[in-house]
């Protein structure tokens, strides 16, 4: 088994430093290798600064438009479900496979809150607008994606340098 801090110390320690650099692969006469070390250093915290800003890109609020196309999308999407239900219901009624009305279940919603029918969700522009002009801005997803997208060719660009130009698959003997 190698003990590692013996070998350390005997390269450094070394007089021989051709032969040592020769056994370690390492320039330990001109140390050469510490400008390239450096270097993979900068680029690897260059790509987790990369990472950090696509998570910090994917927690940006969402634009307030496209918010509001969504939220708009959603109360059409329950009306819809509603009125679905209450079309079936009446339907079912009107096949007397289900009593419309009973004073149980009227009473018993009304007790709770609740009406008997699933409400619809009305909301006139001006409502909306009202809502929506107390938020900020925002940011659009069409611009977070690109930013991200951006962040990501430049980790894998990062990638390519390190592995080609500093982590080579040959390594080369110093002489």
């Amino acid at each position: 088994m190698f003990n590692v801090d013996q070998l350390a110390s005997a390269v450094i320690g070394s007089t021989g430093g051709a032969y040592a650099s020769k056994v370690f692969r390492l320039d330990t006469i001109e140390y050469s290798w510490v400008d390239g070390f450096k270097r993979d250093q900068e680029l690897r915290t260059e790509m987790d600064d990369l990472r950090q800003k696509i998570i910090e890109a994917g927690k940006l609020p969402v634009h307030k438009d496209e918010l509001r196309e969504r939220f708009e999308g959603e109360v059409k999407r329950m009306n819809e479900f509603r009125l679905h239900q209450i079309k079936e219901n009446i339907s079912s009624a009107q096949q007397r496979t289900e009593i419309l009305f009973t004073e149980n279940t009227i009473g018993s919603r009304k007790v709770l809150g609740a009406p008997y029918f699933p409400y619809l969700l009305k909301l006139s522009p001006s409502d909306i607008d009202a809502v929506f002009s107390e938020l900020p801005e925002g940011v659009r997803q069409v611009e977070i994606d690109k930013s991200i997208g951006d962040f990501q060719k430049r980790i894998g660009e990062v990638e390519a340098i390190i592995d080609n130009e500093l982590s080579p698959n040959t390594i080369t003997p110093v002489n």
